[in-house]
């Protein structure tokens, strides 16, 4: 009877561990499941009715941060708004002036596979460039 008490216990004393793996695992997985989801789905912006704004280029200097004035990819957005009457999505890829090598290219990829209506380029000598009608306009789904 004494070795079935200590086959028992060891098995009891296993099983409690097995459990106790098990959920962890499965609160590991829960908390990691909605960026597993989004990896694998690749979600997509709902833009049906609204333009598209991509500013690139370069962020303001901090001097040019203190002067107090609004950020100028939001006065844009709010002209294009009241100029057309919609809704318009701002994609600010615009990087510091100090970024890596890597984060522009990424951000060059990103802006020229991103569908616009329009496109914005920013540069710290002339932080007042024009706008443009991006090239692939209407290549939206």
């Amino acid at each position: 009877m004494r070795i079935l008490t200590t086959i028992l216990a060891s098995t009891l004393g296993a099983g409690a561990t097995g459990l106790a793996g098990g959920v962890l695992a499965l609160s590991s997985a829960q908390a990691k499941l909605p960026a597993i989801m989004a990896w694998h789905m690749k979600p997509e912006p709902h833009l049906d009715g609204k333009l598209v704004l991509v500013c690139t280029g370069e962020l303001p200097s901090r001097e040019n941060l203190n002067t107090g004035t609004p950020d100028p990819t939001q006065i844009m957005r709010a002209a294009l708004e009241a100029e057309h009457g919609v809704a318009v999505v701002l994609i600010d890829l615009r990087l510091p002036a100090n970024a890596s090598e890597k984060a522009r290219r990424r951000a060059t990829h990103l802006a020229e596979h991103t569908p616009a209506d329009f496109s914005r380029h920013f540069t710290e000598a002339s932080y007042e460039p024009q706008v443009t009608r991006d090239a692939h306009q209407g290549s939206r789904p």
